[in-house]
C-alpha cells in the first residue's frame, strides 16, 4: 500500500497528499481501493459521507466512472460497485502479464537489459504479495512466460546463483517459483550483471 503521512502524538497533522486516483483498470483497482481507505482514515475522518462521496467523484474518478457511481450515498457502496466490475483476480493477473508476453527474448550478452528486466520482476512480485494476489499468479504457465524472456544461459546462471545463496534446499519447482525473490543487487554490493559477467 502506498505509505501515507500520519500525525504523531499531539502535534499538528501533516497536510494531506493528493487524493488517490482510479485509472479504470483491473490492475489499478486493488491498489486504489487499499489506498483510498487508508486516505479516508488519515484525512477524512471529520468529513460527512456526502462530502467524501463528492470528493471521490471530483478528484478520484474519470467522468465516465463518476457518472456510473454518482448515485451511491457512501464510499463503501461505491467501492462495492467497482469491486463487482474490477475485483477479478484473473483479469488483474492478465493485465500484469501482458507486457511480459510481448517483451521478447533478451540476448545472451545484453546484461543491462537482463538486470532491468529482473528489477521489474522483483517489483511485480512485491506488488502481488502486497495486494495478496500472489496465490493467483503462482503457476507454471506464468513462471514460464516471464522466465522465457531471459536467454537460457542467463536464466540458468540466475537459478544457480539463487540455489547457492539460499539456506534451504530447493527443488526445481521451488527455483522456478522463487527465482526473483532476492534483490537485483547482491549482498556484497555487486550486481546481477557483474555476477553473470564473472561467470562467463
Amino acid at each position: 500500500m502506498t505509505k501515507l503521512a500520519k500525525s504523531k502524538g499531539s502535534g499538528p497533522k501533516p497536510p494531506a497528499g493528493p487524493v488517490p486516483k482510479f485509472n479504470d483498470s483491473f490492475r489499478g483497482y486493488p491498489r486504489f481501493a487499499e489506498d483510498i481507505r487508508a486516505y479516508r482514515k488519515d484525512y477524512w475522518g471529520d468529513l460527512t459521507e456526502r462530502t467524501i462521496v463528492n470528493k471521490l467523484l471530483e478528484e478520484s474518478f474519470s467522468k465516465d466512472t463518476a457518472e456510473k457511481v454518482g448515485h451511491f450515498r457512501t464510499m463503501e457502496e461505491i467501492l462495492e460497485r467497482l469491486s463487482s466490475t474490477y475485483s477479478r483476480p484473473s483479469k488483474f493477473i492478465e493485465s500484469l502479464m501482458t507486457p511480459y508476453r510481448k517483451h521478447g527474448r533478451i540476448r545472451e550478452l545484453e546484461y543491462g537489459k537482463a538486470e532491468k528486466y529482473l528489477s521489474s520482476l522483483i517489483k511485480l512480485f512485491e506488488e502481488l504479495r502486497t495486494l495478496e494476489m500472489w496465490i493467483y499468479f503462482d503457476n507454471v504457465q506464468n513462471i514460464e512466460t516471464i522466465s522465457a524472456n531471459f536467454s537460457a544461459k542467463q536464466l540458468q546462471e540466475w537459478l544457480t546463483y539463487q540455489r547457492e545463496h539460499r539456506e534451504e534446499e530447493w527443488t526445481q519447482g521451488d527455483m522456478l517459483s522463487n527465482f526473483v525473490d532476492v534483490p537485483p543487487y547482491l549482498p556484497d554490493g555487486g550486481s546481477v550483471k557483474t555476477k553473470i559477467q564473472k561467470n562467463t
